[in-house]
């Protein structure tokens, strides 16, 4: 409080500026602090350059991160301001430092780069230089964005033939087409002589249907057949087949197989059937043991209805076409190297090392045979040799030994008989006045 006196006590003072003399830190000559208080009673509290400012920055995106051009120093700020001044946009709560970078075409994480390598969502790309649709691996990018020559598809093999890719053919040339790891597979297989395989079970195995393949067996001389893998559970190679009456030609299978004629890959056996044989196949399996082989005959009537067709799968084991072939026609009965197997739409019938080769000049082969209660063949068979089953068995058009003759008359060589031709009686035995108008077909195929 003032006092005017000649004399004063020591504690009094001549300046009266102080705005509050209960605090010794408060006086004009004191310096403003972050405080709440006057320091220097210049009658502002906390003004600006008080000591223990702090600056602060706008966050307006609410991210944590402020906006540098938005600087704020004062002793108290808002609590929508922050001390951090890193945002690079301030409207995106989704872009601060701390952020991570994704494939947007924004510097999400404010380094000064855009869509840099390792942002989330990059893709990787390959170079396409033949332009198959199809890169080269060895040409990997991974980035946000990529140049429009360039592909997401990898697994070239050669990028520089169009014509190589995975999702091209595979041909045979001794090249992988396909990009499989594996020149000529595939597709190749069997398609050309350079590709053949061994027979038609080696196109089976390889998941082929029935079809021509190129077939080499046993390393031999590769031709060109077709392969039945419908027929008998498949594997099998047609090897030749004839036709009898007006419908086929009078062909024996002498005159086939006895030339050099050669008709090449010959079809399956059906309705519109035309003599033939595949020379290359004939050669490779006539002399060629352990096969079996598989007669299938159809008779059709005049007006082309189908009559019956059957299937005869005859295991030659060690015996060959060309001893079978060797055989005497003059006599009726020989044995054989081994028991030859017979069995009729899949079902066993039997065996016999007999074959029966009666009817003279005609070189007919059979297999012995007596069935139970039927009159016994020249070869003196006993009961119960192959077929047992009776006359409905094995259906004929004629009705007449069903069981006895399908068996003794697998193959006759070289009947040639108008009407009858080369499967002479298999389903049934017919001429000018019996059976008019019929006519057979049989393929032989080999496994």
């Amino acid at each position: 409080a003032a006092q005017t006196a000649c004399s004063h006590a020591d504690d009094r003072v001549t300046d009266a500026t102080d705005c509050d003399d209960s605090l010794g830190t408060v006086n004009p000559g004191a310096t403003e602090v972050c405080n709440e208080l006057d320091d220097n009673c210049d009658d502002v509290i906390d003004e600006a350059g008080a000591t223990g400012e702090t600056t602060t920055f706008a966050d307006v995106d609410g991210d944590g991160y402020g906006d540098a051009d938005t600087a704020q120093t004062a002793c108290t700020h808002t609590d929508d301001r922050v001390s951090d001044a890193t945002d690079c946009d301030d409207s995106l709560g989704t872009v601060n430092p701390g952020a991570t970078e994704a494939c947007n075409d924004i510097d999400d994480n404010c380094d000064e780069a855009i869509d840099e390598p390792g942002a989330t969502g990059e893709t990787t790309t390959y170079a396409d230089v033949d332009g198959d649709g199809f890169g080269d691996d060895a040409t990997a990018q991974t980035a946000c964005t990529h140049t429009d020559d360039r592909l997401p598809n990898a697994g070239d093999c050669n990028d520089s033939a169009a014509d190589v890719n995975p999702d091209a053919p595979e041909i045979c040339n001794d090249a992988d087409d396909d990009c499989s790891g594996t020149p000529d597979d595939h597709e190749a297989i069997g398609s050309a002589s350079a590709c053949a395989v061994d027979d038609c079970v080696a196109m089976q195995d390889a998941g082929f249907g029935s079809g021509s393949a190129w077939v080499a067996p046993d390393g031999g001389t590769p031709f060109e057949a077709v392969c039945d893998q419908d027929t008998a559970g498949g594997g099998w190679m047609v090897v030749w087949k004839n036709h009898g009456g007006e419908k086929g030609g009078e062909e024996s299978n002498a005159t086939l197989l006895e030339t050099d004629r050669d008709d090449g890959a010959i079809d399956r056996h059906d309705d519109t059937l035309v003599s033939g044989v595949n020379g290359g196949a004939w050669a490779a399996y006539k002399s060629n043991p352990q096969h079996e082989w598989l007669k299938v005959g159809t008779v059709w009537d005049k007006d082309d209805v189908e009559e019956a067709t059957h299937e005869f799968r005859v295991v030659l084991g060690a015996v060959t076409w060309t001893e079978i072939l060797a055989l005497g026609s003059n006599q009726a009965c020989h044995q054989v190297a081994n028991p030859i197997e017979l069995y009729f739409e899949g079902q066993f019938l039997g065996s016999t090392d007999i074959v029966n080769s009666y009817q003279s000049g005609r070189a007919t082969f059979g297999l012995a045979n007596k069935a139970v209660g039927q009159e016994p063949d020249a070869c003196g068979q006993p009961d119960d040799n192959l077929i047992t089953l009776g006359d409905d068995f094995i259906p004929r058009v004629d009705g007449e030994n069903n069981g006895l003759n399908a068996v003794r008359h697998l193959f006759s060589y070289n009947h040639n008989t108008s009407g009858r031709d080369a499967s002479r009686c298999q389903f049934g035995c017919w001429d000018g006045t019996n059976f008019d108008g019929h006519y057979d077909g049989f393929t032989w195929l080999v496994r």
